[in-house]
């Protein structure tokens, strides 16, 4: 099924800062992320760049729509916590991806079917994620000729951009000096990253 786009974050009408779901959204429909990979830590930075890569996509965390017994929605997803179930609306309006997307299943939902999944979301909870670096980093293959020049690309994006802020922590007021070196110290963490893997090939 086409996969059906929301406004998020910077997205939003300047007049409506209201998140809006899409009508008719049910148990087993799926939730796409395009997160900002260069916001966030290295490991986690090494999992998104690594999941649009392989994938080939700008997708790189998905969720599940599960509706409990009141008819409320939530979405069932991982991450380094573990396995967590959060109200569908509060979920997205913390994301802080690019983009997020609505991919429906393509079958109509029975009742028994809405039990089960929610049965199955509750077993799951909590559920521990693999956070071994061993573990993590054996499911990563070499990079094909395609994901190594997308990765060249990145890396170049990634060095103009330290050089960017090393020359205005020439220029700006010692005040603001920790918030831009915590930045260059981010923007180099993500370009080791980039650069381990293209070593691999």
């Amino acid at each position: 099924s086409p996969c059906t786009p929301i406004q998020v974050g910077a997205s939003l009408d300047e007049h409506d800062h209201e998140l809006h779901l899409p009508e008719g959204l049910d148990a087993g429909d799926l939730v796409l992320f395009n997160r900002r990979c260069l916001e966030m830590g290295l490991f986690g930075a090494a999992i998104c760049f690594s999941a649009k890569l392989y994938c080939n996509s700008e997708w790189d965390h998905v969720g599940i729509v599960v509706r409990d017994a009141d008819g409320s929605l939530h979405l069932l997803d991982a991450g380094f916590g573990g396995v967590r179930k959060y109200p569908l609306l509060d979920r997205l309006q913390r994301s802080k991806s690019r983009d997020i997307c609505f991919r429906r299943l393509a079958l109509p939902r029975s009742n028994e079917m809405r039990e089960k999944l929610a049965d199955f979301a509750n077993e799951v909870i909590k559920a521990p994620y693999k956070k071994n670096v061993q573990e993590l980093m054996g499911i990563i293959k070499t990079p094909s000729k395609a994901e190594a020049e997308r990765l060249n690309a990145l890396v170049l994006e990634l060095q103009g951009e330290i050089k960017s802020l090393q020359e205005q922590s020439q220029q700006v007021a010692p005040t603001s000096q920790p918030l831009l070196q915590a930045e260059l110290a981010r923007a180099q963490r993500q370009l080791d990253v980039v650069a381990g893997r293209l070593a691999e090939e």
